[in-house]
């Protein structure tokens, strides 16, 4: 919706006109120079064609706003997908020192990804990664009374991790090299 909402259609005159209000950003040439010849005859005229070009200021404002928002939401759903992709790894190094219950490895994901990871991302995966054969679990009562799932690497499990650690250490270093060759410096890494 934001991307429809950041778009401009042609309108009458080919002027480009803002779908969230209708209004022409720009004006053509004919008007401008009607306008003129208007406001040089005219003191309303002048006052017109000032309160026409605060207006099309205000829409082009708001259509650059949109866009940032745009932007930025393709940004974040980048973001998420790039997690998305690596939280299996993360999952199984997180289980790599030892046995952890659920939450715990919920926390930890938190902690390495710094944002928020819902536990309903995460016991999916959890299940997931238990179905195929990489993880085993064991209930254990605790002492706050009710019983926690705790999750351990099974030896295929341990395999798996080091196959993934391999691949996310070449494709690392494979991106790394392709984007030292064809970037200068990422903006806003200047030093």
């Amino acid at each position: 919706m934001l991307r429809r909402l950041a778009r401009c259609r042609r309108g009458v005159g080919d002027s480009p006109t803002c779908y969230l209000t209708g209004k022409k950003f720009s004006v053509n040439m004919k008007w401008r120079k009607n306008t003129t010849a208007q406001a040089t005859r005219s003191p309303d005229g002048e006052a017109h064609r000032k309160q026409e070009l605060k207006s099309l200021l205000t829409h082009v404002s708001l259509y650059n706003m949109i866009l940032s928002v745009v932007e930025i939401h393709e940004l974040d759903n980048w973001r998420a997908q790039l997690r998305k992709g690596a939280l299996e790894l993360v999952v199984l190094s997180a289980l790599a020192n030892g046995e952890r219950y659920g939450l715990a490895v919920v926390e930890d994901l938190r902690r390495a990804l710094g944002e928020e990871i819902s536990e309903g991302t995460v016991y999916p995966l959890l299940n997931r990664l238990k179905q195929n054969g990489w993880l085993r679990s064991r209930w254990e009562e605790s002492e706050a009374g009710h019983p926690r799932k705790y999750y351990s690497l099974t030896v295929e499990g341990a395999r798996q991790l080091g196959r993934m650690l391999a691949e996310w250490e070449e494709l690392s270093r494979r991106m790394g090299d392709h984007l030292a060759a064809t970037t200068s410096r990422p903006p806003g890494r200047e030093k």
